[in-house]
């Protein structure tokens, strides 16, 4: 199945350290405004990759995003003089969400898929996502949809993932790992999810029945998959990807561990 065209670009987005584009995609007749982030962005090359390999080990888990992929801008796309043909090729595209507003205190009572708190949380864990919400920094990884009835939580924004987030490469995974890093409280200590602490009684128990489930999900063969399913013209070093799957699966290997940690941490409780 060919990757959707990226018609033309309306403008960048201000919030950001990727500095995303708003366009619009087109397949066949359809159109779809969708947020781009480009290869060439400032952050560089990893940042679309966190993107599309958390993406889809989030699908697999059935956590609740945006549509997302990998869609193509070429000459024939209008870009608005936004970029230049360094950024031709793929790009990571996440479907627009327009009638949605950032998580906050506020509206916690009305989010209404809080069975889904667990799983984000050991997500996180599992791709050492230090960037998803906090109440002195960044509070636009969590989404609340603004429809009237729909107020479910969705989770947006993967590119600071992984050990050293946009700049990790195999010498810094296999470092994570001798280290232990599983065991490293920077996760709990940047997002803030005393919001989710605070609107459900979250425990011991509900952490490691949801671990079962990504255990039975997130599995070597996923894994392989979805690195294999990486563009080309992304170009990351086969070495550096072996990697990554050997490091995913090493936190997933300790999931139980990770949640008696997230059930004894007390600092926001």
């Amino acid at each position: 199945m060919q990757p959707p065209h990226v018609d033309r670009l309306e403008k960048r987005i201000g919030n950001g350290c990727t500095e995303p584009l708003l366009g619009v995609l087109k397949s066949g007749n359809k159109e779809l405004y969708a947020v781009l982030k480009t290869k060439n962005n400032i952050q560089g090359v990893l940042s679309v990759v966190n993107e599309w390999v958390a993406y889809n080990i989030a699908v697999e888990l059935e956590m609740l995003m945006p549509v997302s992929g990998v869609a193509i801008i070429d000459s024939d796309t209008d870009v608005a003089g936004l970029i230049d043909d360094k950024d031709f090729g793929s790009c990571f595209y996440s479907t627009y969400i327009e009638k949605a507003s950032i998580l906050n205190e506020t509206i916690m009572e009305f989010v209404s898929n809080k069975s889904v708190y667990e799983k984000i949380i050991l997500f996180d864990h599992l791709v050492y996502n230090r960037d998803r919400y906090n109440k002195n920094g960044n509070r636009g990884n969590l989404l609340i949809s603004a429809l009237r009835g729909d107020r479910r939580l969705y989770v947006i924004d993967h590119t600071h993932v992984f050990k050293n987030e946009t700049i990790w490469d195999r010498f810094c995974l296999s470092q994570g790992m001798r280290d232990n890093d599983y065991l490293d409280k920077k996760i709990l200590k940047s997002n803030g999810y005393e919001l989710f602490f605070q609107s459900k009684n979250i425990t011991r128990q509900s952490l490691k029945k949801e671990a079962e489930l990504f255990k039975e999900v997130v599995t070597k063969e996923l894994l392989k998959r979805i690195i294999k399913s990486i563009p080309a013209d992304w170009q990351v070093d086969d070495r550096d990807l072996e990697a990554l799957q050997e490091y995913l699966l090493y936190r997933v290997a300790r999931l139980d561990e990770m949640c008696e940690m997230i059930a004894n941490y007390k600092e926001w409780r």
